[in-house]
């Protein structure tokens, strides 16, 4: 069998590491203990799959050489150290990060963020010239909202697109739409009114909003067409189809829906400005951030969270927050975390769903853009909704939206050809377009979390609740079960993740725990851990040594054990099931020894890595002296360098800003030049089509006297030969200019003659035929009259009529 094919009956969701990876040191994302544990072994010698043991043996060999070669290369990784680290620079990280900081500044916090920006889905683009927002966008109610009091945003910086939610109340009064408040409005708050009270907490998980309205047509009849556009709103603001909404959301105790009342608005600046602010404020508190590192593996251990980044990068921590987005959360499955997350957080994860709310961006011209209000409903199979930003900013940007999963597979010229069809745009209206596809984006993998109708009512609480008593938390829009949805539960769940952070699970701080909150766990290595004379590199591979020996002691007990309580059938010879395990089993007992040996190998290498270890501590003159003095030492050098860097990154971020300043006047100085090329372009336009106007005239004046002016001349040589009659050389001259003009006169003559011959020609044709014309017309009235005569009976007058046709012709 080959290696291909063993790697076939793993467990395992993510792909074999290369040894490149290996080597490197940068697969944690390929738990070799969780491939030892939940290989199918079990199973192959239950007969349930056809792998032989010694597949399996080269299988375990193999993963045993693959944890050897890591603890060879995994001193060769960058280490950082710190309180806490954030994974995630989305708001709920940045919010996170800054909260801690602001009680406790002493603290180390690191900010890990996959991206090369900070600010997750709070993300702007270019579209033509204007800046739109393609991701969130919306401040979901004014009032009581968190980042109006918090003094995150202030009400200069937002714009009122509707008097309240538009999606779940419909147009309020003032509202610019294409749509008005109707009594058909009224029936459908009564659906929904009577859906509410249908549902709750021992209601219906697994039903549908589409079934529930189905429910409703008994007393209330069928939907109507305003109804039916209600509908298309509530889809939007959930973000699915109504077959995939659950009859939970309008329980009562599951919140509000995730709105605040008053107004809902969008920023002036774009929603990226938000996320500047909170970023600027994390920095001002002295979060440290790294950019493009992507997180693959987590594992708590008694000394706290150990981060693994794809870059090789590792960073120990006492606390960590992931604040990655659902999407990204069920793609890395259980085994992202160590020990992996408990049941009921992988249940809910299961259950809960990223949608797919996707829009198509365009740049029109400002003529297009005013043609239409601030919202327009749209009746077709993908797309249901128009945005207009013209009347509230002035800017030529509009936002179709849809939550159809196949809308996003469409491309940009696809998506302006059905906009233009969608909205009966005129040809050179759309200047630019750009379709997002955030179901695509590898590090979101959708557009925000949504309950479906297989969702429990308790999901999303237990993202948080399931994680207590652990060191990683997690944070998020899809943790807040209130707001879930928007960048405002973002921003509340981290601050609920800084206040676990700085409380503990108990909530009250420093209560016989660490100084966030959390008692160090004691584990089989605890007492190892509090040698003075072991590194931190050599106590994290002593407790991965013992680990990974002693899971692979118990999965083989587990193969012994089944091979021991076998039975052997009677009468089936040397092929039976029976005469198999029974070679198994010996097969199994050498494959012990060589386990046996290879944990020898193991705790050897330990021993010379320990002994290089003292052998550099003598080396460097910190032989002797404890572990806390020698972190002292270190830390202090860290910590000087932590300043230089700050330092660096502050000169770096002046000359970025000085760079961003003059990036601002070469581009208000190209935009000058742009106008001044477009003005110069249209003025020589329009002095070019005035030349050409003014040619024509003169060509046709120019052509009506040159006849004049040819005589004028003709009649002025001839008065000069006359009166210069003595100078031979000039009447020879003259006389060939008159024999010219005699020529011109004569060639005139003949073509006038020509022409009058020509006229004659075509006047004798004309009468040759005028003559055939009657003559004909005479012979078919003979005809006729001859006809009439022979029907009236005169045979004589017949007669006599056809002889004159005879001798006529």
């Amino acid at each position: 069998m080959t290696d291909d094919e063993i790697y076939g009956h793993l467990d395992f969701v993510v792909a074999r590491p290369s040894i490149d990876e290996i080597r490197q040191g940068n697969f944690w994302r390929f738990d070799l203990v969780a491939i030892l544990v939940s290989t199918r072994g079990l199973g192959v010698l239950e007969g349930k799959t056809e792998v032989d043991s010694q597949s399996f043996r080269t299988l375990t060999t193999m993963a045993a050489e693959a944890l050897l070669e890591r603890f060879e290369s995994m001193h060769m990784d960058e280490e950082l150290s710190a309180d806490v680290v954030i994974i995630g620079g989305g708001v709920a990280g940045l919010t996170c990060s800054e909260r801690v900081l602001r009680a406790r500044p002493e603290l180390q916090v690191l900010l890990l963020e996959w991206q090369d920006r900070l600010g997750g889905r709070l993300c702007s683009l270019k579209v033509g010239d204007v800046t739109a927002d393609a991701g969130a966008a919306w401040v979901h109610g004014t009032d009581g909202n968190p980042l109006l009091l918090d003094g995150l945003l202030h009400k200069e910086d937002i714009l009122p697109s509707s008097g309240h939610n538009i999606w779940l109340h419909g147009a309020a009064g003032g509202d610019s739409c294409s749509f008005l408040r109707s009594p058909e409005d009224d029936l459908w708050e009564r659906r929904l009114a009577q859906l509410g009270s249908a549902a709750g907490r021992a209601g219906v998980p697994g039903k549908s909003l589409q079934e529930g309205l189905r429910d409703t047509e008994a007393t209330l009849g069928p939907l109507s067409e305003a109804e039916a556009r209600r509908l298309r709103l509530l889809q939007l603001w959930f973000g699915t189809s109504a077959e995939e909404i659950g009859m939970l959301e309008w329980d009562s105790e599951h919140g509000s829906m995730g709105d605040y009342p008053g107004p809902h608005a969008v920023l002036k600046g774009g929603a990226e400005s938000l996320a500047a602010r909170l970023a600027a404020d994390a920095k001002r508190r002295g979060v440290q951030v790294r950019f493009g590192e992507e997180v693959v593996h987590m594992r708590e251990d008694p000394a706290g969270v150990v981060v693994h980044c794809r870059s090789g990068l590792r960073c120990r921590a006492t606390w960590a927050v992931l604040t990655a987005s659902l999407g990204v959360l069920k793609k890395l499955g259980p085994s992202f975390i160590d020990p992996a997350m408990p049941a009921t957080v992988q249940r809910a994860l299961s259950r809960l769903q990223m949608c797919h709310y996707n829009k198509i961006l365009l740049a029109v011209t400002e003529k297009a853009a005013a043609r239409f209000p601030v919202w327009t409903d749209i009746d077709s199979s993908y797309f249901w909704q128009l945005f207009n930003y013209w009347p509230l900013n002035g800017k030529a940007l509009m936002s179709i939206a849809s939550v159809i999963p196949e809308a996003q597979e469409m491309c940009d010229k696809e998506a302006q050809e059905v906009a233009e069809k969608l909205l009966g745009l005129l040809p050179g209206e759309v200047l630019a377009v750009h379709m997002t596809r955030w179901g695509q984006v590898e590090w979101a993998l959708g557009s925000y979390s949504m309950s479906t109708k297989d969702a429990e009512w308790d999901d999303v609480r237990s993202l948080v609740s399931g994680m207590e008593g652990r060191r990683i938390r997690l944070a998020g829009e899809h943790t807040h079960e209130e707001h879930q949805g928007g960048f405002h539960a973002a921003y509340l769940s981290g601050i609920r993740a800084a206040e676990e952070a700085l409380q503990g699970p108990s909530g009250r701080p420093g209560e016989g725990q660490g100084f966030l909150g959390l008692q160090a766990e004691s584990g089989p290595c605890s007492s190892a851990m509090k040698n003075d004379d072991v590194s931190e590199g050599s106590r994290e591979l002593v407790d991965l040594s013992a680990e990974a020996v002693s899971s692979l002691g118990i999965h083989l007990a587990q193969i012994g054990q089944i091979i021991s309580k076998s039975q052997l059938p009677p009468n089936r010879g040397e092929k039976s099931s029976a005469h198999k395990l029974k070679n198994s089993l010996e097969m199994y007992q050498g494959y012990t020894d060589e386990v046996q040996r290879r944990r020898m190998e193991l705790e050897q290498k330990m021993a010379d890595d320990f002994a290089r270890l003292k052998a550099w501590r003598a080396q460097s003159g910190t032989e002797g002296k404890g572990l806390v003095e020698e972190l002292e030492a270190l830390y202090g050098k860290v910590r000087q360098q932590d300043k230089e860097i700050k330092k660096k990154q502050q000169q770096i971020e002046e000359e970025q800003a000085r760079v961003k300043e003059l990036e601002e006047a070469v581009a208000l100085r190209d935009r000058k030049w742009d106008s001044l090329a477009e003005d110069y372009g249209k003025k020589l336009a329009k002095m070019r089509k005035e030349i050409v106007e003014r040619g024509g005239l003169c060509s046709w004046l120019q052509c009506a006297f040159d006849e004049i002016r040819f005589k004028w001349k003709a009649a002025e040589e001839k008065e000069k030969l006359k009166i210069e009659h003595h100078q031979r050389m000039r009447k020879a001259r003259a006389q060939a200019r008159l024999d010219v003009i005699a020529r011109e006169r004569k060639k005139r003559l003949i073509q006038a003659c020509m022409v009058a011959l020509q006229e004659e020609s075509i006047e004798g044709r004309h009468e040759k035929h005028l003559e055939e014309l009657r003559r004909r017309h005479d012979d078919e009235i003979l005809v006729m009259n001859a006809q009439l005569a022979q029907a009236l009976g005169d045979e004589e007058k017949a007669k006599e009529l056809v002889q004159e046709q005879v001798r006529r012709a």
